[in-house]
């Protein structure tokens, strides 16, 4: 079974999520997802204030904002982690529709847990990555025009990890720290 700690959907609105709580979410036969937002036609926005903890045995997600014709956004100020043991893992997703916006502000911290694993993930339309805290793991956009920024006091960790930003016109600034090993 699927597990879910928030689920708002919307086929004609938008979706606005506002979460302080702290949310453990685990699955021993599928598919688990802290906050998940998803309006079909219009925008998605989560604002995530507590830490988000997301184990699954297939696709393990920690906070996910989805609109397949709509902008989709996501600011984290607490800690979110997603793992999985038999599958993939991505502590945030975000997909916009083609030529709408995904934009993730963090200001916490997003951890790649175990499995098949990304730290950020950005599919759909033009991904905008600000990061002021702590993003561990692997980052991955799409085709669309993709900018990275890590500010000062923000710090970015890749262990075997990569940061591809797809096709597309993508821009990458590093004004913080950058740790690769």
């Amino acid at each position: 079974d699927r597990a879910f700690g928030v689920d708002a959907r919307s086929n004609y609105g938008d979706v606005e999520i506002a979460s302080y709580a702290d949310i453990n979410v685990s699955s021993s036969n599928y598919n688990a997802a802290g906050i998940r937002g998803l309006s079909e036609y219009y925008d998605v926005n989560i604002f995530n204030y507590g830490d988000v903890d997301v184990q699954a045995a297939g696709l393990a997600q920690g906070i996910v904002a989805l609109s397949y014709y709509g902008n989709v956004g996501v600011r984290n100020e607490g800690d979110v982690t997603a793992s999985s043991s038999g599958g993939y893992s991505q502590a945030v997703a975000l997909r916009s529709g083609a030529g709408y916006d995904a934009v993730l502000r963090n200001f916490g911290s997003i951890t790649a847990g175990s499995g098949n694993s990304l730290a950020v993930s950005i599919t759909g339309g033009n991904g905008v990555i600000s990061n002021y805290g702590d993003i561990s793991g692997g980052m991955l956009t799409d085709a669309g025009d993709d900018y990275v920024r890590n500010y000062e006091g923000g710090r970015i960790f890749l262990s075997d990890d990569t940061i591809d930003l797809g096709g597309g016109y993508n821009y990458c600034l590093n004004e913080g720290r950058l740790y690769a090993d």
